[in-house]
């Protein structure tokens, strides 16, 4: 069993597409399908069920992903510990949500001039996946909201708090300027984020204290897209601070009522690269957020 068979493996296990593990691996598909062949013969198991329409893991196929997971971490892990010098080496998967990482170009910038030989990935996708992600090893690193309870398995550092708030049209009749409370809201319209969102959840939380209900007239899944309708003066948004400025035909006013999120950067307590705690040094400085 060699690593590049396991990281044929868990690329096809991801995917659950040949196709696309061979991108992601960026070899043809008939390589992936003969390393995961002889994969199989190895340990007289099957680790796909293949069916014309899908293709899906078996129970062995289940088990040797996590395992695969961890090895090919390790051995990361290993090749980056093995520095030339002062150089780090490997890989670096991140992982952020909409909204929630303030100076997110400039810390990955930063890392890259500092560490240029570290291979950077970044997904983004919902808060509860990267935490998921995060524990499976799937993820190095990902900047997210916290929450109050500590999660079993992780190493989590606070990088800072942030209000919230409101975003108008420009040209709109509300007040632009002067603060504004969640109950003079409740009439207004609002974009609003779609479930499971954590950025909507700590909006609900807010309006949940002074029990009121705001209207979810337009739902969207792009902060962008949410933008563009209250630049059209259709409806209102929450959002955090920092998204605010130098939005164009959009005026940002404070909330009387406030409401904010912490946001943190969380990593495997079992398994943390070098590259990953380098990288969580540059974001838990200032100057890089």
């Amino acid at each position: 069993m060699e690593l590049k068979q396991l990281e044929y493996f868990v690329a096809a296990a991801e995917e659950l597409n040949f196709t696309r593990a061979a991108k992601r691996c960026h070899v043809v598909q008939s390589a992936i399908s003969a390393s995961i062949k002889a994969l199989e013969t190895e340990l007289a198991t099957e680790l796909f069920d293949r069916t014309t329409h899908r293709v899906r893991l078996t129970d062995d196929g289940e088990t040797l992903h996590g395992r695969a997971r961890d090895v090919l971490r390790s051995a990361d892990i290993a090749r980056s510990s093995l520095s030339q010098g002062d150089a780090l080496r490997g890989r670096l998967a991140i992982g952020v949500m909409q909204g929630a990482w303030q100076g997110m170009p400039q810390a990955i910038g930063l890392m890259k001039s500092r560490h240029p030989e570290v291979r950077i990935r970044l997904r983004q996708a919902p808060v509860t996946e990267l935490f998921r992600e995060v524990l499976e090893s799937r993820l190095d690193v990902a900047v997210v909201p916290l929450g109050r309870a500590e999660v079993p398995g992780l190493q989590v550092q606070e990088l800072y708090r942030e209000d919230f708030v409101l975003l108008r049209s420009a040209g709109g009749t509300g007040p632009q300027s002067q603060a504004v409370t969640l109950a003079e809201l409740a009439e207004e319209e609002f974009v609003v984020f779609s479930a499971g969102w954590a950025l909507q959840a700590a909006i609900d939380q807010g309006f949940e204290q002074i029990g009121v209900s705001p209207s979810r007239s337009y739902e969207v899944n792009d902060v962008t897209v949410g933008i563009d309708i209250v630049r059209a003066g259709l409806a209102v948004m929450i959002v955090p601070r920092h998204l605010a400025p130098q939005l164009p035909g959009v005026a940002a006013v404070e909330l009387a009522d406030p409401i904010g999120w912490r946001v943190g950067a969380i990593s495997s307590a079992r398994m943390c690269s070098p590259a990953a705690s380098a990288f969580t040094d540059i974001i838990a400085t200032p100057s890089s957020s």
